[in-house]
């Protein structure tokens, strides 16, 4: 998952987070918090410096992300799972400036912290129980520091992983009360709301694709080894 081109949280919400509206009033105000205030142009400000790095203005892109932090670290008002969110792509866009720096393990430590928040939102929010799917884009990125760093073990590891997340037979995390989120408890997730055919469609392509787990590890693989640079991952 990328951050979505026209960058604003309403976008966002509306694909990503296309299931809050079924959350009930938990969910509404969460959505409506998250597109709006401080917390939509924080949002806003980090797609920029993604936007920044991809196109190799890594002086202007470190400027503004250093600016995000600073907000962040000063507090910021409302939900604290929407906090985390904003920490998790701002680890995810540190990832990317030590990828391109060539510092790999700082780039780890990074995507460590990534997956970290959000261990720290599904705990915080249930309803945000989807988010547990950014995991496997923290692998990805994980499997391409390794194909950089030549560890082609740690590649076949990654790539693993990532199909037995797939099939079910491993868990995208584990939190820290020692719960597994797999992916028969975000199905279960998404039957339990009142979704409409069109959600439903929509819930099942987030998870599985349109592709069998197997043929989805062989294009994931395909990206790893052909792409030039890391794509960090959306909200």
């Amino acid at each position: 998952m990328e951050l979505p081109a026209v960058g604003p949280a309403h976008s966002t919400t509306a694909t990503e987070f296309f299931f809050l509206e079924a959350c009930g009033n938990e969910g509404k105000l969460w959505r409506d918090e998250f597109e709006s205030g401080e917390n939509s142009r924080l949002w806003s400000d980090l797609w920029k410096v993604l936007r920044l790095f991809r196109t190799h203005r890594l002086r202007e892109g470190r400027e503004l992300l250093t600016s995000v932090e600073v907000q962040l670290c000063k507090g910021v008002s409302g939900s604290p799972s929407i906090v985390h969110l904003l920490w998790r792509y701002v680890f995810s866009a540190k990832a990317y400036l030590q990828y391109l720096s060539d510092d790999f393990e700082s780039a780890k430590t990074s995507l460590e912290r990534a997956s970290e928040e959000i261990r720290i939102i599904l705990e915080l929010d249930r309803f945000l129980l989807p988010l547990a799917i950014h995991c496997t884009d923290f692998i990805i990125q994980q499997a391409r520091i390794a194909r950089r760093e030549r560890n082609w073990m740690e590649v076949k590891r990654h790539i693993a992983t990532l199909e037995q997340i797939a099939t079910g037979d491993s868990p995208y995390c584990v939190l820290h009360t020692g719960e597994p989120i797999r992916l028969a408890d975000l199905e279960d997730f998404f039957a339990a709301l009142p979704l409409n055919e069109k959600q439903r469609e929509r819930a099942h392509l987030f998870l599985r694709g349109d592709l069998s787990p197997s043929e989805r590890t062989v294009r994931i693989s395909e990206r790893i080894f052909a792409l030039p640079d890391m794509v960090i991952p959306y909200p």
